[in-house]
């Protein structure tokens, strides 16, 4: 933001990995552009300035192009200032992948043309003619291609989809009507229902889902059925005060059992509006074995949702293995959603199988895992990974209004009792 604020700069953007959106992220790239004709000293001040920031804790390299630094928090970023005529050019290069140039730039050979970090060019070295290009959605329109967003840019199947114009709309965070995985002081929450409910006024949602642990995540505090009822009268009170600004829904994240049952009894489930079903032990049963809890929690006529499917910890654990393409296929099946956790530790549903997900027609809920009131803005990062599986907001449970969602969730269930 401080870079942005220089008259000299006339376009930033982060590129890389993090405008992809990428679950983890090496290096930071970040593309300036200065005026055509900007004196060489416009490129220094920006090197100067950027190189001084209070936030970074060494300079590897500088220079009036290119300059790098590592940041307080161990990150190295590099930031490149070039023409702004050049800038489109530059930031699509540096913002990748590699595996979406590869096939891009047989796409350019075949029409006579190159791409590079330069420009895009018709004919072939050492005549070429530069394709003046203002954005990145020029230089897809000049390859006869729609744009494709940055999260795309993955070589998988884009470039074919933006040829035969069959790209999605992607999901915004701006679509997002409400948050379904929220815990408060009742279980490990560090907020009040009423703190979470103000919170979700204040962000403009239409509904929050209380998923207060259940009673086997005793190290979570976990909620006996007598504490559940209790919540529930909780959640009766403030709905008479919140009516029309805001519909808090009763939920649980209820732990999935060795064996695969749940740990609250069928009639407890029942009285919930939602359930989140989730894995909290037992990581390491063979993936045979983890694969047929996971299915047979599926199976349960009250499960709405598989949370945090897979367990990991991103740069921590891997995960339990199972097998998620069966468990995919079977909750598909069944009318059973899996989560994307927003968490930016877990981002579990992996995007890879996000978009399996969508192709069997299951709908996606985005999900924050909030254990605090910031944590409600940990949803910016689960659209990224929404995103990235290809999901438009027609995909994603948590864009449809509180009616709509309430029905949701009886039909799922109906769907499993017939």
């Amino acid at each position: 933001a401080a870079l942005a604020s220089l008259p000299e700069i006339v376009r930033l953007e982060v590129g890389g990995s993090l405008r992809r959106r990428r679950e983890t992220v090496k290096d930071i790239d970040m593309v300036a552009s200065v005026a055509d004709d900007a004196p060489d000293e416009a490129r220094r001040k920006i090197m100067d300035f950027f190189t001084s920031q209070p936030s970074i804790q060494a300079i590897t390299g500088k220079g009036d192009t290119k300059s790098s630094v590592i940041l307080g928090s161990g990150i190295a970023m590099d930031l490149r200032v070039v023409k702004d005529s050049q800038f489109p050019y530059t930031l699509h290069h540096f913002t990748g992948s590699k595996e979406h140039h590869i096939p891009l730039r047989r796409r350019a050979l075949s029409m006579n043309m190159t791409i590079n970090d330069y420009g895009l060019f018709k004919g072939k070295e050492p005549h070429l003619e530069l394709v003046p290009c203002k954005t990145e959605t020029d230089i897809y329109a000049a390859l006869g291609m729609a744009y494709i967003e940055p999260e795309l840019r993955e070589d998988m199947g884009e470039i074919e989809a933006a040829v035969h114009g069959t790209l999605p709309k992607l999901v915004q965070e701006s679509d997002l009507r409400g948050v379904l995985h929220v815990h408060s002081t009742w279980s490990d929450g560090q907020n009040t229902i009423r703190d979470m409910a103000e919170a979700c006024i204040a962000r403009g949602f239409m509904y929050l889902g209380i998923t207060d642990h259940s009673k086997a995540a005793a190290y979570a505090g976990g909620l006996s059925e007598d504490s559940l009822r209790r919540q529930h009268e909780e959640i009766d009170r403030l709905n008479e005060e919140y009516a029309g600004r805001l519909r808090i829904l009763k939920g649980t994240e209820c732990d999935i059992l060795k064996d695969g049952s749940l740990d609250y009894a069928d009639e407890v489930l029942a009285s919930l509006e939602f359930v989140v079903a989730s894995i909290h032990s037992n990581f390491n049963l063979s993936p045979e074995e983890q694969t047929r809890r996971m299915l047979r929690a599926i199976s349960n006529p009250y499960v709405n949702i598989i949370g945090h499917p897979t367990g990991r910890i991103l740069l921590g654990r891997a995960g339990y293995t199972l097998d998620m393409e069966a468990v995919i296929d079977a909750a598909a099946a069944q009318g059973v959603s899996i989560e994307i956790n927003a968490s930016p530790s877990r981002l579990d549903l992996d995007w890879r199988l996000v978009r399996r997900a969508r192709d069997r027609g299951m709908k996606i809920p985005i999900d924050p895992d909030a254990h605090t009131l910031d944590g409600l803005d940990d949803m910016r990062y689960g659209i990224g990974i929404a995103r990235k599986g290809w999901l438009s907001a027609g995909d994603v449970v948590n864009t449809m209004k509180t009616e709509a969602l309430l029905k949701f969730f009886k039909e799922q269930r109906t769907k499993r009792k017939e």
